[in-house]
C-alpha cells in the first residue's frame, strides 16, 4: 500500500531503493521486470539505492542466475529506462504522497485511500452512527445484511424444516419479514408511533427493513434522524428477542406487552446517553399497562 501511495522525485538518489522504490515515473523495476527482479536477493533489493545502483551501472551485478527468455526482454527495458535518468548531487530525493494535493502524508488520506473503489453501503451510516449498545449496532447489521439466525437461514443450514414465522405464523420467517413485514411487529410499531405521537408511517408489507427504515429519514432534523435510527435498533433488537423466547423459551408475549418493554428500555437507553430519542417524541419514563392502542 505504501509503495502504491508514493512517488519519488530523484535528486541524488541516495534515498531511492532501486529495485523496490517508485522512482522510474509511477513504476518501479520490480513493476516493470518482475521475471528479472525474482533474481535479485532479498537483501540486495532492500538495501541497493538508485545512487549505488546508477553508478558504474552495478545493478547489472545485482542479477544472479540464468536470465530466461522473459527475464532477458525485462533486462532491456530496464536498461532503456535507467539510461535516460539524470541524477541531481547535492539534491535530497523528495518523497510524494499520492492522495492529498499538496502531497503531504496525512492518515486520514492513508485511511480513504483504501476503500477508493468500494461500494458505499446505504444503511452504514445509520447503523454505526446512531446510539445504541455496541451489540444491538452488530445485531441490526447482520439484520440487514440477511444474516441473522431466522428460520430460513437455519433451513439453509439443515438445522430446521419448518420456516414460518414464530411471531405470526403465517409467513416464511426471514430477516426483513421478522423486522419489518410480519404483522405482529408493524402492530407493535403502529402502537409505538402512536404513544410517541410521531407522524410516520408504520412498517410496509411490500418493503425491506431498510427500505422502509430509510424513507422518513430523508424530511427529518438531524437529531429526528439520530432518534429514528436508535429507534428502529431498539424495536428490531426487542422484536428479535421476543422470536428468541417463543422458540427456546416457550414464552410468548402479546403486542402490548412488548411494546411497554420496549418503552421502558428505550426510557434506560435515554438515560444511558441515546438522548435524540426525545427528538422523535420517546417519553423519558416507560409506560406501564399500555395497550396496542396506546391506552
Amino acid at each position: 500500500m505504501f509503495n502504491a501511495s508514493i512517488v519519488i522525485e530523484l535528486g541524488d538518489g541516495n534515498l531511492s531503493l532501486f529495485w523496490s522504490d517508485h522512482w522510474l515515473g509511477h513504476n518501479s523495476p520490480c513493476l516493470i521486470a518482475p521475471e528479472l527482479c525474482k533474481l535479485i536477493k532479498p537483501r540486495t533489493r532492500n538495501t541497493r539505492t538508485v545512487d549505488a545502483a546508477l553508478l558504474d551501472k552495478r545493478w547489472i551485478q545485482d542479477i544472479i542466475g540464468t536470465l530466461t527468455v522473459q527475464a532477458l526482454y525485462e533486462y532491456l527495458i530496464l536498461w532503456e529506462a535507467a539510461e535516460g535518468v539524470q541524477l541531481r548531487q547535492g539534491v535530497e530525493d523528495t518523497i510524494k504522497w499520492k492522495w492529498t494535493s499538496d502531497a503531504t502524508y496525512s492518515a486520514r488520506s492513508a485511511y480513504q485511500a483504501f476503500f477508493l473503489g468500494s461500494a458505499q453501503f446505504e444503511g452504514a451510516r445509520p447503523i454505526w452512527k446512531a446510539w445504541a449498545p455496541l451489540k444491538v449496532n452488530f445485531f441490526t447489521w447482520l439484520a440487514v445484511k440477511g444474516r441473522i439466525w431466522t428460520a430460513d437461514r437455519r433451513r439453509h443450514w439443515g438445522l430446521t424444516t419448518d420456516t414460518t414465522c414464530r411471531l405470526c405464523d403465517q409467513k416464511d420467517e426471514t430477516a426483513d419479514h421478522l423486522l419489518c413485514n410480519c404483522s405482529f411487529t408493524r402492530e407493535v410499531w403502529y402502537a409505538l408511533l402512536l404513544v410517541i405521537d410521531y407522524q410516520s408511517p408504520p412498517p410496509s408489507a411490500d418493503l425491506s427493513l431498510l427500505q422502509w427504515w430509510l424513507l422518513p429519514r430523508q424530511d427529518l432534523s438531524h437529531d429526528q434522524k439520530k432518534g429514528l435510527d436508535t429507534a428502529v435498533m431498539l424495536v428490531s433488537w426487542l422484536v428479535w428477542k421476543e422470536r428468541y423466547a417463543r422458540v427456546f423459551n416457550n414464552l410468548e408475549r402479546t403486542p402490548g406487552q412488548l411494546l411497554d418493554d420496549i418503552l421502558a428500555e428505550g426510557g434506560s437507553w435515554i438515560r444511558a446517553g441515546a438522548t435524540k430519542l426525545a427528538a422523535i417524541g420517546w417519553p423519558h419514563r416507560s409506560l406501564t399497562g399500555t395497550n396496542v392502542n396506546g391506552s
